[in-house]
């Protein structure tokens, strides 16, 4: 999501899947690691790249549900994950 979004240029497009096929494959399997996955918010780091932009929770979620690959964890398992972590709610609001 991050990549895609800040770091390719225009037209974005399926650029990954259909020229580099096996840099998601990578991807998928280091996130399949049990420490990388266990430690590894994306729907924060979505939110931390994006806070310069100034843009709302609801706005960084849209973005993050747009471009996620399929085997990428949901909105709500990630918000699972953090209270079974025992993070508090206003963990994803922007600092002042």
């Amino acid at each position: 999501v991050i990549y895609h979004e800040l770091m390719l240029r225009d037209p974005k497009g399926p650029l990954l899947s259909e020229r580099f096929p096996r840099i998601l494959e990578w991807l998928k399997r280091v996130h399949e690691l049990p420490g990388v996955a266990e430690v590894c918010d994306l729907q924060v780091a979505t939110r931390f790249y994006f806070s310069n932009d100034k843009m709302s929770l609801e706005d960084v979620n849209k973005r993050y549900n747009d471009f996620k690959l399929p085997w990428m964890p949901s909105l709500e398992e990630l918000a699972a994950k953090r209270r079974s972590d025992g993070l508090p709610e206003h963990y994803l609001e922007p600092l002042p």
